[in-house]
């Protein structure tokens, strides 16, 4: 069988399709662990690959979706994650009979890495790898992350992936309501910051089925060059009684899959519901791949849910300089102290400004530079969407900044120094990140242009021999001050033009040209426009000087980049007056801070911030019953509106939460009541509960008492909790079709014994019709509807009364 390389992208390839469906079709309880069965049932797990080798897959993914040591412990099995992998990938190897290849299945922890959730990257990246090593070691061909919906979760499994193995790698991410991920990434800034990295293929599974992720597909298929794969599901799942079925017929999905090949898909197949009759289907109609178009070459840069393209047709990328303590006492100061409220403002006001990137610098001296890095980029990530610059000489804080960002950054900087390259190039592949590259080697600044250049030259052929795309580099031509050395701007220009006519992108650092001149903002705003002629992609500047912002949109209209002026019109067109909802209600600065601390989840300040409006004369009762709800049902109106996502919901969540630590003490008897008691579970035979976690921490944020029952709760159980204190609602969630069942189970049995408790439903695979068929009260898609429907719920129970 030819090398799996040599073929990809060159032709379809089809992979099976599910296995669980099929194990509980054999009899198999959906509640046991089925990566066990690979030690336990082998045979089993083998009969199914044969029959998808049979209907003609060329790939056959191991049984091993859930073999990490998060998901194997669930099931008292975390000591058997090398086990579970190297059977299952000798399992599907045997199968095969060197026929197919055995692609080991990699899923999620089901768990959020800080600060969102408890996982840190280094420890994300070990359970990785320690699934990934058994894998391997068993013999693998392939291996595939599969149903990723987390984007910072899938990049530790690639450095993981890539620790441990050179085989080709892929992955799957899967979108929630068919356009982000669990975390707010959309499609296109999903793609860019996976593309940078070591990896072999790309795509999506899962989902409702192949009809809703064909235009997912379709936006996959137009913002990369890398070979794609797809696996949708059979439809969406039914219970038909009590037991789940996939209504897609076979026909169907083949039908969708050549719809696919036609969008440029080379791996092929199906996810959950799908059978070897869908798979023959699809063997049968399969046809040749699509050739995928020359591509224009831009520079991309993400952050968790903003993607940044620069380069030719687009506008100036703007690195915004002002997080750096040089020179800024007040943030050094901070930044000793571990503080960040400083930062966090400069963020935000470069956010506004109009900046595109942010650079982050935190070389304070005295201090360790790594963790400051860390903890400010995690303060960057909290306030702003926008992509990352990590500037540090030093390579370990460089690091860890690259492990702490969210998305794709930039890495400022790497030089023509031997010891640089070798220290930041292998940073940047292994991560996937941007660089700017600084045109200087170990003999100093060259004086003319064409030495600048070779420089260039050079450190883009060691780029590009490890693997680093050329369009990923931004090459600094070097601004010196124009009162030391004058006759040096002429040399950065031509290097500028230069670097230009060879097609590659370039920065400048536009301040520097000025430094220890008078009129700095007129010496600025000329040389950047001499620049931006000679085609600048990239300036580091401070975003707030409107006559920076100006001479930049202005160039960009001038030179054909801003198509009818529309960003340089919408700049400068009058603005109604922004109206806040703080002022009118609230009018006092103390109070303000604490409402635009729960919105921008500034953890770290609101103790003292509330505090702070407490000594000032707010009352705890105005704090607790008017200021905190408001600014929450704010983060609710924002996330509605898809300018706020999980991590800020989350993080404003937890915020509100320690407002509360404050206050509750405070607040005289009786006015500490919750406004409601709330006894929330998982059901019986579910093992998840990031979903279940998310939601308990929106509901306490918002004053709720949950009394947290955990994951695969009896119905009994549940209940009886419930009777016990005497709650005021009960919260189920499912997301396997499996267990839905057990929703209604506990309804049924909370009737029988009498208890009117309100009953509130949710999780992937629930819907409104289903809550309607099962007599529950209300149903919750996600974790601010279930806050709105848990208010409102209570809101009719106190109508009754």
């Amino acid at each position: 069988m030819r090398e799996f390389r040599e073929r990809l992208g060159k032709e379809v390839l089809l992979l099976d399709g599910a296995m669980g469906s099929l194990l509980q079709g054999k009899g198999i309880d959906p509640e046991v662990c089925l990566e066990e069965l690979n030690i336990s049932r082998p045979e089993l797990i083998e009969e199914i690959h044969k029959q998808y080798l049979m209907a003609g897959a060329d790939i056959l993914t191991t049984n091993t979706l859930g073999g990490t040591r998060i998901k194997l412990s669930e099931y008292g099995l975390g000591n058997k994650v090398f086990e579970v992998n190297f059977e299952g990938v000798r399992i599907a190897k045997k199968a095969a009979s060197g026929n197919a290849y055995a692609a080991l299945s990699v899923g999620p922890t089901g768990k959020f890495l800080e600060p969102l959730g408890e996982l840190s990257f280094d420890e994300t990246v070990d359970i990785f790898r320690e699934q990934i090593k058994a894998g391997v070691e068993a013999g693998a061909d392939i291996i595939l992350l599969e149903t990723m919906l987390d984007i910072r979760e899938v990049k530790a499994a690639l450095i993981a992936a890539r620790d441990v193995t050179s085989l080709p790698l892929g992955c799957q991410l899967t979108f929630v309501d068919d356009t982000r991920m669990a975390t707010g990434t959309d499609v296109e800034t999903a793609v860019a910051i996976v593309e940078s990295m070591d990896i072999d293929f790309v795509g999506t599974n899962c989902s409702k089925g192949p009809r809703e992720l064909y235009p997912v597909f379709e936006t996959l298929s137009r913002s990369t060059d890398l070979p794609l794969i797809i696996q949708p599901n059979a439809g969406l799942p039914e219970l038909d009684g009590r037991r789940t079925v996939y209504s897609l017929e076979p026909a169907v999905l083949a039908d969708y899959t050549t719809k696919f090949i036609s969008l440029g898909a080379s791996l092929v197949g199906g996810c959950c519901g799908t059978t070897p009759a869908h798979i023959r289907a699809i063997r049968q109609a399969m046809g040749n791949i699509r050739r995928p178009e020359p591509r224009p070459k831009h520079l991309k840069l993400a952050s968790r849910t903003k993607l940044v393209v620069a380069g030719k047709n687009n506008p100036l990328l703007i690195v915004g300089e002002r997080i750096n303590p040089a020179g800024k006492t007040a943030l050094s100061q901070e930044l000793k102290e571990g503080r960040t409220t400083t930062l966090r403002k400069m963020a935000i006001e470069q956010t506004k400004g109009g900046a595109s990137a942010l650079d982050v610098n935190v070389s304070v001296a005295g201090i360790s530079e790594a963790p400051l890095m860390e903890l400010a980029v995690f303060a960057v990530n909290s306030v702003s969407d926008l992509p990352i610059s990590i500037d540090s000489p030093d390579a370990a804080a460089i690091e860890t900044g690259l492990k702490s960002v969210d998305g794709k950054p930039i890495v400022n900087s790497v030089s023509g120094k031997e010891e640089s390259l070798n220290l930041i190039l292998p940073l940047a592949r292994k991560y996937g990140t941007a660089l700017i590259a600084l045109l200087v080697d170990d003999d100093g600044i060259p004086e003319d242009a064409k030495k600048r250049i070779a420089i260039a030259e050079n450190i883009l052929d060691r780029a590009l021999k490890l693997g680093i795309r050329g369009e990923n580099i931004l090459f600094d031509p070097l601004a010196l001050s124009l009162g030391a050395s004058q006759h040096q701007i002429n040399e950065t220009l031509q290097a500028l033009k230069s670097l230009t006519d060879k097609g590659l992108f370039s920065v400048l650092g536009i301040s520097n040209v000025s430094y220890g001149l008078p009129e700095r903002a007129s010496i600025n705003s000329t040389f950047l426009s001499m620049a931006l002629l000679g085609g600048l992609t990239a300036a580091i500047l401070n975003p707030c000087d409107e006559k920076m912002r100006s001479t930049a949109l202005s160039a960009g209209f001038l030179l054909g980049e801003d198509k009818d002026g529309k960003r340089f019109i919408e700049m400068f067109r009058p603005k109604a007056e922004e109206k806040t909802a703080i002022a009118p209600v609230f009018g006092n600065a103390g109070k303000e801070a604490v409402w635009n601390a729960i919105l921008e989840g500034d953890r770290e300040n609101i103790a003292r911030l509330v505090e702070s409006a407490l000594a000032s004369g707010s009352s705890p009762r105005e704090l607790a019953t008017e200021l905190v709800p408001s600014a929450l049902d704010e983060v609710g109106t924002l996330f509605d509106r898809r300018q706020y996502f999980l991590p800020q919901v989350m993080l404003s969540a937890e915020t509100a939460e320690r407002a509360f630590r404050i206050i509750r003490p405070k607040l005289e008897t009786g006015e500490a009541a919750r406004k409601g008691k709330i006894v929330f579970a998982t059901v019986r035979g579910d093992i998840h509960d990031i979903g279940k976690n998310i939601v308990i921490s929106l509901l306490e944020s918002h004053g709720f008492q949950v009394v947290d029952l955990g994951k695969g709760v009896p119905s009994e159980r549940i209940v009886d909790e419930a009777l016990n204190a005497r709650a005021d609602i009960i919260a189920l969630s499912a997301l396997m079709t499996t267990t839905m069942p057990r929703m209604e189970e506990c309804i049924e049995l909370a009737r029988k014994k009498g208890l009117a408790t309100k009953v509130m439903i949710g999780g992937a695979v629930v819907t409104e019709e289903y809550r309607k068929k099962i007599g529950a009260d209300g149903y919750a898609r996600d974790g601010m509807s279930a806050v709105k429907l848990a208010k409102s719920l209570m809101e009719k129970t106190a109508k009754k009364i």
